[in-house]
């Protein structure tokens, strides 16, 4: 929902509390989450552009860099092209959950897609990356410096050496 007081989006997430001596609900735990918590933690985790966070029961878009799709409540398993690479990543998804992260590759009929996933442990939640083979490339690159670190980190290690040489020898 969108709170007016923060002006943000808040996400939140309830959990029943059982008796279970009794087998009755006695309470429910509501945790909320403001956006910026989130896209905090996927970007430091696996960065924010190409990720999204869906429920599991109806593949509904939590988060996404997309933000019309949480807006409008879009869901993956209520999209009209079966074929998209956003609904054959649900249907995969809901047939092979994953605990742990898993990659699945897709094709549309343009471009092959790299898709990482994991089930949220404790949440009804998926979170999952999708990268093209472009989108990948640009990911491999080198920065305009790599060259002169890599020749301090040899001379730095070469000087260790050379020290660790000279009080063996005395």
């Amino acid at each position: 929902y969108y709170d007016n007081s923060l002006r943000e989006f808040i996400f939140s997430y309830s959990a029943p509390v059982y008796d279970l001596a009794h087998k009755n609900i006695i309470a429910v735990l509501v945790v909320d989450f403001d956006s910026q918590f989130i896209d905090s933690i996927v970007s430091q985790n696996i960065g924010q552009k190409y990720t999204s966070i869906i429920s599991r029961d109806d593949g509904a878009y939590i988060y996404t860099d997309d933000t019309d799709k949480v807006l409008n409540q879009i869901s993956l398993s209520k999209m009209t092209n079966k074929n998209s690479i956003e609904a054959q990543t649900y249907q995969y998804i809901n047939k092979a959950p994953c605990d742990k992260v898993c990659s699945l590759a897709l094709s549309d009929n343009s471009e092959k897609h790299l898709i990482l996933y994991q089930s949220l442990k404790k949440m009804p939640w998926t979170i999952f990356a999708d990268y093209t083979n472009q989108q990948l490339g640009s990911l491999n690159r080198e920065s305009d410096n790599s060259l002169t670190m890599l020749n301090i980190g040899f001379w730095v290690i070469s000087l260790v050496l050379l020290v660790i040489l000279v009080n063996l020898y005395r």
